[in-house]
């Protein structure tokens, strides 16, 4: 079975969800459709996730849930799958090598995409580079769930992606307490 038919078999209430430990196993399984495949790891940065960050406003959920997509996210890149790191920059003048990223660390070979909104569909270039390099399954992880991931989970349906979220990789912090 296609791996596009096994994600639209996999529905919640308000997004498409799957663990991420599960959808490593379905991507080593399927081999069509790979190419059409992304990984957003969205807003993973200290400020975010680190509870010893002067916001304070990470806490033992963001810390494990960071580890989690740290861990996580070289089976995507073993898998074929690109990985999108997506962060918040304001200014959108900050340089990668300066982001404050936590646990997660973008590689060689992963693109990275300012945003400057909570959408990453608002505040980028995203779509372009999504549909430039044929992208149209987006596997979402990250924070905050009732903001940044949420919003950019949303907008990418809106734009006619395919959208899943992966729930056990998405988390919010102590500004966003709702899960």
């Amino acid at each position: 079975m296609g791996l596009i038919r096994d994600i639209k078999k996999l529905r919640c209430r308000l997004f498409n969800q799957l663990a991420g430990k599960d959808a490593v196993q379905v991507l080593q399984a399927a081999n069509d459709n790979r190419g059409e495949l992304a990984v957003l790891v969205i807003d993973v940065q200290q400020e975010f996730c680190d509870p010893s960050h002067r916001e304070r406003r990470g806490n033992r959920r963001t810390v494990k849930i960071s580890d989690r997509i740290a861990s996580m996210m070289p089976a995507f890149r073993a898998a074929g799958i690109p990985v999108y790191a997506i962060y918040f920059d304001s200014s959108k003048r900050l340089r990668v090598r300066d982001v404050d990223w936590y646990k997660f660390r973008p590689e060689a070979g992963d693109i990275c995409v300012a945003k400057n909104a909570d959408s990453a569909f608002d505040g980028s270039d995203i779509k372009k580079i999504l549909e430039r390099n044929g992208h149209k399954t987006l596997l979402a992880c990250g924070f905050n769930r009732s903001a940044c991931v949420g919003k950019t989970v949303v907008d990418a349906s809106i734009e006619g992606f395919n959208v899943l979220l992966l729930s056990d990789l998405v988390g919010n912090d102590n500004n966003n307490p709702h899960d």
